[in-house]
């Protein structure tokens, strides 16, 4: 049979002659049916080939483009936490200028990405995933550009406090560097107001549009968008309140006084350590134009009338004061600094004291000490001896222990802080940086903490994690503080670790077991100036009275060992364990709870979030932590963060963890029933 195009053509015709006569037909049907004609078996086979090539393309590109958007997202969690990572510990100006370059460079990727990602837009309303992805990739780009402007923004001044001529104010002309540091950051004012919108286009497009049903990636992807996106709108809320906030803090329009307790963390309390020397510090232009610091003692600072001790709630399980009042200077059993601030201010500020009202406290510790002479180099007093970090604790137990005169180590100890507070006003640029980075360090690892009465300084500060105020939020939460009640120096001897473990039921809730395990061996005792029989004297054990803070709705399990001495307290958003335990020296003790979480699980759709927040106690080394959290039965992760250090697969799915704490950390967990 001929099927050559000729042949069908002149077929063709003649038919059509014929029906042309009884039917006539639309004069377009002619030029379809030639063209069907011509394509025969090959034509339509070419044809089926290029559609399965275009449609492959199109799989192709779709699949190209969802890993870019993976990879992507990555490149800003990793540029984010460097950020983060890199303000909290010092941020050099080349670090700032990397990451700012980082982040034009990935927002260039997301841009190329959006137009790439116009090949599989029309599928996005068939495809719920797609949609989703599209959606994320639309809000990392406006997050990206919103970090990019923050770094441009912040970059003309930390470029100005990192350059070499700023070495020539900060021995010179009163606080320049530091008031041109704040001009400029006002005049980015505009930029960061334009990372704002964008920041807000990103949170708007993950709220406006309904992302669901989501896959057990894409959950993970979303809720770590909006993780990042929050983190950004912390340090865009920083930026742009810090002009009136550094204005009012160092003093640049107006003098500040503040409040200075000077706190041995090796006397552990709840918010840092026993108050031993305590200083005022006029601020001026950014400079300390007026210090003095005194110790402790009934007289020192002036106390409030006793008639005030009336109005302080003490609480009845507390340390019984002969002279009540005097808990609120160096007695406090607040965990969080803001709370032991507070009462040192109303302490102050009601006794015949000098620069009244403080505008605000800092609480410093031996550690934090340390780090300041590390960054100095260390200092000579006039006796001679070079004081260093690597020193300082044993010159100043020496002094103790001699027991030349009763305060005659506290008197060293002022010395030495006004020494070190003249050597930083005339430090180099060079030492005035390493000062900086060592006030972030003792900063970030509760060494140091600040208060001020400002209510915008002290909400910046709060979300720079400066306050020592805990942050209990959703979830599960963990704050385990120590107070020693022995009287004597020995806290920093005693080594803490905690073992945590949770199993979650299916009803949102679970039970959680909590030890300590205190050791006090005879090689720490030996090794540490503090632990001397002149510093001792009959309390040679560590006895701690201790509170472990957790969610509000915690209760004690009621199969857990009976435990007379173990109280538990309510306040409007934590519950309080209270308990006493004494370590012998040369062996060890431990502290342990049972108890029930209900509702620390939150529902995700058809998934669920467990979160835990662990915080550190100030003035405390880092808490080491061995978790364990075992999911309900028949339940599986999805995804944690961050990335456990062991799963095990046993009747029940259990996580294993071990983490070091130096301020805050989370675990964030994502799961759901296996057939779900």
């Amino acid at each position: 049979m001929d099927v050559s195009p000729q042949s069908a053509l002149q077929s063709t015709s003649t038919v059509r002659q014929s029906r042309r006569h009884r039917h006539p037909a639309p004069r377009r049907a002619a030029p379809v049916r030639l063209l069907f004609n011509l394509l025969a078996w090959r034509g339509w086979k070419f044809v089926l080939m290029l559609g399965v090539a275009v449609v492959t393309l199109y799989v192709v590109l779709v699949f190209y483009s969802l890993m870019r958007i993976d990879r992507d997202r990555l490149l800003l969690d990793r540029l984010l936490r460097t950020a983060a990572q890199e303000f909290s510990g010092g941020l050099a100006v080349n670090d700032l200028t990397a990451m700012e370059d980082a982040a034009e460079q990935l927002g260039g990727d997301l841009k190329h990405l959006h137009t790439l990602s116009a090949v599989v837009r029309p599928l996005a309303p068939l495809h719920p995933a797609l949609s989703t992805r599209l959606i994320a990739l639309d809000s990392a780009e406006h997050l990206t550009e919103a970090v990019r402007l923050l770094f441009e923004g912040a970059a003309p001044a930390l470029q100005r406090l990192s350059e070499e001529r700023a070495a020539d104010d900060i021995g010179g002309a009163e606080g320049a560097h530091l008031a041109r540091f704040v001009d400029l950051l006002r005049l980015s004012q505009p930029t960061f107001a334009e990372a704002r919108l964008e920041l807000d286009a990103a949170r708007a497009l993950l709220e406006a549009n309904a992302l669901t049903p989501l896959s057990e990636s894409l959950l993970a992807e979303v809720s770590q968008l909006r993780r990042l996106i929050d983190d950004a709108d912390a340090a865009l809320r920083i930026v742009q309140g810090a002009p009136e906030s550094l204005t009012r803090i160092f003093g640049l329009a107006a003098p500040q006084t503040y409040l200075i307790l000077a706190a041995n963390n090796d006397e552990i309390r709840p918010s840092g350590g026993y108050v031993s020397v305590w200083g005022w510090m006029r601020v001026a232009d950014g400079r300390a134009v007026e210090s003095a610091f005194a110790p402790t003692t009934t007289e020192s600072p002036a106390p409030p009338p006793a008639v005030l001790a009336s109005s302080l709630s003490i609480p009845d399980w507390w340390v019984r004061f002969d002279e009540p009042i005097y808990a609120a200077w160096d007695g406090s059993w607040h965990a969080d600094f803001s709370e032991t601030a507070q009462l040192a201010v109303w302490y102050y500020d009601n006794g015949d004291n000098p620069h009244l009202p403080v505008n605000g406290v800092i609480g410093i510790d031996l550690t934090a000490v340390e780090y300041l002479l590390d960054a100095l180099g260390g200092c000579a007093l006039d006796d001679g001896v070079r004081v260093t970090s690597q020193n300082f604790r044993s010159i100043v137990y020496d002094i103790r222990a001699q027991g030349e005169a009763a305060l005659a180590h506290k008197q060293y100890l002022i010395d030495l802080y006004a020494q070190m507070i003249g050597a930083w006003q005339s430090a180099d640029a060079d030492t005035q940086r390493r000062l900086l980075n060592a006030v972030l360090r003792a900063l970030s690892e509760r060494h140091l903490a600040v208060y001020f009465r400002d209510v915008n300084a002290q909400a910046a500060a709060q979300r720079l994690n400066w306050t020592g105020t805990p942050e209990v939020g959703s979830g599960d939460y963990l704050l385990f503080a120590d107070a020693n009640i022995a009287a004597n120096k020995s806290s920093s001897a005693v080594e803490r670790l905690f073992a945590y473990d949770v199993s979650l039921d299916a009803a949102r809730g679970g039970s959680a077991a909590l030890t300590v395990f205190y050791t006090f061996s005879t090689a720490a005792a030996e090794g540490d100036p503090a632990v001397r029989p002149e510093h001792y004297g009959r309390n040679r054990d560590y006895t701690t009275l201790w509170q472990a803070f957790t969610p509000p709705a915690a209760q004690i399990a009621a199969d857990a060992p009976s435990d007379p001495g173990l109280r538990l307290e309510r306040a409007d958003n934590v519950a309080r364990f209270i308990g006493i335990t004494t370590v012998p020296m040369g062996g060890g003790s431990r502290a342990a709870l049972r108890y029930i979480l209900p509702g620390v699980v939150e529902p995700v759709g058809a998934y669920r979030r467990y979160r835990l927040t662990l915080e550190k106690q100030l003035g405390a080394d880092a808490d080491r932590y061995h978790i364990t959290i075992t999911l309900p039965p028949g339940y599986t992760v999805i995804s944690a963060a961050p990335e456990a250090s062991a799963v095990h697969d046993l009747v029940r799915q259990m996580l294993e963890y071990d983490l070091t704490v130096e301020n805050r950390a989370q675990i964030d967990i994502l799961y759901r029933l296996e057939d779900g």
